[in-house]
């Protein structure tokens, strides 16, 4: 009896656009802007963390480190946490996933926040002197 072998057939993944990317790209832009903002009225050091690379003279300066989340929370309450802002629907990359593993795994507060109510909803949770369920994302 012949055997046939046949190659391996993967799916392709599904890809965004460029335009799903922009779109997705200006709400995030409007979220973290919205979560900036509600932690600066409260008085609470909250700093976005620029992550990627620039060329400058023939050569790529790289900054930040794979998986970096969008912002970082400096207060008594947690003393230090991090934000990844997503659009609804926005997923993570692995090195994302990655960088909220290690967070939970070191007790250090991490947000997958969608919207400001996520946030508030995280942060009361803290005030509270309990960590929310939306720590992990």
């Amino acid at each position: 009896m012949a055997v046939i072998v046949l190659p391996r057939f993967k799916m392709p993944k599904a890809r965004c656009s460029d335009s799903t990317r922009r779109q997705n790209r200006r709400i995030e832009n409007s979220i973290q802007k919205s979560i900036l903002d509600w932690f600066a009225i409260r008085g609470v050091r909250c700093e976005r963390l620029n992550s990627g690379a620039l060329k400058a003279e023939e050569r790529f300066i790289r900054f930040g480190f794979p998986g970096c989340p969008d912002l970082m929370v400096l207060d008594p309450v947690v003393r230090v946490g991090f934000i990844e802002v997503k659009a609804p629907g926005g997923r993570l990359s692995k090195d994302q996933r990655d960088f909220r593993e290690h967070c939970r795994r070191s007790g250090i507060p991490h947000l997958v926040a969608r919207s400001l109510e996520d946030v508030i909803d995280w942060w009361a949770g803290h005030e509270k002197g309990h960590q929310s369920r939306s720590d992990v994302g």
